[in-house]
């Protein structure tokens, strides 16, 4: 492969080949992976104590303002003004 940043997807419509066919060529002869690697930061040990101080701030924050967290909770909350007219449902 002469460009490694170019995706299966791209290579197989230059190819005129189905996007399976490239996949497996490229995986089973070529041992290329198909998808693409995404570097990730290392934990070093002074991060833990960052990470720690961090916490206890935020948790110090919390404890004096507890409107803070209402609003990062996992709960999807929906609001709809509904105006039902003949049978047929209409949102405002």
């Amino acid at each position: 492969m002469r460009s490694p940043n170019r995706s299966a997807c791209k290579r197989s419509s230059e190819l005129v080949l189905s996007n399976r066919s490239v996949k497996r060529i490229l995986y089973l002869d070529s041992h290329f992976l198909t998808y693409k690697l995404v570097v990730v930061h290392q934990l070093k040990p002074e991060n833990y104590a960052q990470r720690l101080n961090f916490s206890y701030e935020m948790e110090a924050i919390f404890e004096q303002n507890h409107n803070l967290i209402s609003p990062m909770n996992d709960e999807a909350r929906f609001h709809l003004n509904v105006i039902i007219s003949g049978g047929s449902c209409y949102a405002i």
